[in-house]
């Protein structure tokens, strides 16, 4: 019987820190999705390249 209720004891303290993991898991902030992520940042890269072609030609008019 020794050996069965170490066994319990052991599973009852791996639930314990299953629940507590997932305790931790609903908590956290909700993050983005990967998807959102990328398009902000192409959109931001795409938007800085014209930024530079529009002074580059602003410039290259004035000179």
């Amino acid at each position: 019987m020794n050996r069965i209720d170490d066994e319990i004891m052991e599973l009852r303290q791996r639930v314990a820190r299953l629940e507590e993991q997932v305790r931790q898991y609903e908590e956290a902030p909700a993050r983005g999705s990967y998807v959102r992520w990328f398009v902000t940042g192409f959109l931001v890269v795409i938007g800085l390249m014209a930024a530079w072609l529009v002074s580059l030609a602003v410039i290259q008019f004035l000179a």
